[in-house]
């Protein structure tokens, strides 16, 4: 395969990259710092039981908010189906927070166009301004003490998720890779 100018192919990628970057910074400039204390809630649940930040002191939390109208949460939210699968209950508490929304019909509406294996918390006015959100999506981590590990603002890839959530902390032990001989067998070759 072709490229022609490599050179003009890596200076256009690296232009995009540091726009990227660039943006992504400016829309997070004024999320809460890290290590800060996450502001306190306690919100329903459109399903189960009302969730208090209290009541997950010890572990790590992922919060995504988002907004029923966002094109971006539309693409990106499903991500969080696939963290879940890879970290269970007890290595991260993983919330989608609904805010922005007019009647509880647009974030059902959502929902039907995105299943989630994850709790929907409704959240509020107040909410959005103690967490400082000003653009959707935003994802914030918190660490077991309740203070914020990190947080970004936009499309966040499956992989960008997991980083943020664990893997600049440690690994879990609950996590573990397989390799098999090929993959048309299930002969096991290491666990680790």
């Amino acid at each position: 395969m072709y490229f022609g100018n490599w050179k003009g192919w890596l200076i256009k990628g690296l232009a995009i990259l540091t726009i990227f970057l660039a943006v992504t910074a400016w829309q997070g400039r004024n999320l809460i710092s890290k290590q800060t204390p996450a502001p306190s809630f306690r919100l329903p649940a459109l399903s189960g039981p009302t969730v208090a930040l209290e009541d997950l002191r010890g572990r790590r939390v992922l919060l995504y908010f988002f907004a029923p109208w966002c094109k971006v949460c539309d693409l990106s939210i499903s991500n969080l189906n696939w963290v879940r699968r890879i970290w269970d209950e007890k290595s991260v508490s993983i919330f989608a927070v609904a805010l922005s929304y007019k009647e509880l019909q647009s974030v059902e509406a959502f929902l039907e166009r995105n299943a989630l294996d994850v709790p929907v918390l409704l959240g509020t006015r107040e909410l959005l301004n103690s967490y400082r959100i000003s653009a959707f999506p935003t994802v914030y981590v918190l660490n077991e003490s309740g203070n914020i590990d990190g947080s970004t603002v936009g499309y966040s890839s499956t992989l960008g998720l997991l980083w943020r959530t664990l893997w600049l902390k440690r690994a879990p032990r609950q996590l573990k890779c397989y390799l098999y001989a090929d993959s048309s067998s299930n002969k096991l070759l290491h666990t680790f």
